[in-house]
């Protein structure tokens, strides 16, 4: 982007006008896929990763997929024990449901389904997921624990930062972690997303965007692949010690705003 003086001063106005009535902590990492511009803030800030965890499970699952033989048409019995809470379908379900593991990849991540993360972590196996994030060079974003598991202390939870996530969505945008093949699917499965009050709140609402919120008490994030017609870019807000929930809401939109209509102005002059 030609003017990225304005650019950093337009980010920082909104984050102090947000931040001096709510609070709280956020990262801003962006980054344009066509030049390759960079804005951080925060962005090497550690932060609970809530439901954007997701994104790295569904990644390595689409791996496991193309290059160990993985087939996404097993069939996995639901178990009363499975059942966790938070967002999701399955724990409303009859126990004995028997789903694909393509079809809890994609509850895993449309409607942010705890119950087939769980599963979905045990079939990939943790261990194999870390070592996914290991080589793409993400050294804070870790899994350590499966979803809604008690007890829920600070050690046992899983971390992002945004500019990890980012870098993450940019090698999978640019090919350097599948295909084609696979890639679009992981893609298409993400531009599916259910919730759409973070990113989404307001952009065009045909406007083609890759993403996976996350939300749990005191947090509120979103990290996706937002695809301008002709200029793609990555986005990802991370929010943490706000108020309520709509607070994060309305600060991810509002940055998500305030770039797209920036990308907008510069590339239709």
């Amino acid at each position: 982007m030609g003017n990225k003086t304005s650019l950093d001063a337009e980010l920082k106005k909104i984050l102090e006008d947000f931040l001096k009535t709510r609070g709280g902590v956020v990262a801003v990492s962006f980054k344009d896929l066509v030049t390759g511009e960079v804005f951080l803030h925060n962005g090497g800030r550690i932060y609970p990763a809530a439901s954007v965890i997701k994104i790295p499970i569904l990644m390595e699952f689409f791996r496991q997929v193309h290059e160990e033989g993985l087939n996404p048409g097993e069939r996995v019995e639901l178990t009363p024990g499975q059942k966790v809470g938070g967002c999701g379908v399955l724990t409303l379900m009859t126990p004995g449901l028997r789903p694909t593991l393509m079809d809890l990849a994609v509850l895993m991540i449309t409607v942010s389904d705890n119950t087939a993360t769980n599963i979905l972590i045990d079939r990939l196996g943790m261990k194999k997921i870390n070592r996914f994030l290991k080589s793409q060079g993400l050294e804070k974003t870790c899994l350590h624990r499966r979803l809604m598991i008690r007890p829920n202390t600070k050690i046992q939870k899983n971390f992002i930062t945004a500019h990890e996530i980012m870098t993450l969505l940019s090698r999978l945008y640019y090919r350097e972690i599948l295909p084609d093949g696979p890639t679009e699917k992981i893609i298409g499965i993400m531009s599916g997303q259910q919730h759409i009050e973070k990113l989404p709140r307001r952009l065009p609402r045909d406007l083609k965007i890759a993403h996976k919120p996350g939300e749990i008490t005191g947090v509120c994030h979103d990290a996706g692949i937002i695809f301008y017609p002709g200029h793609p870019y990555v986005l990802c807000v991370f929010t943490e010690g706000l108020k309520t929930a709509p607070d994060g809401d309305e600060i991810i939109g509002g940055i998500s705003h305030a770039l797209y209509r920036r990308v907008v102005e510069e590339y239709t002059r």
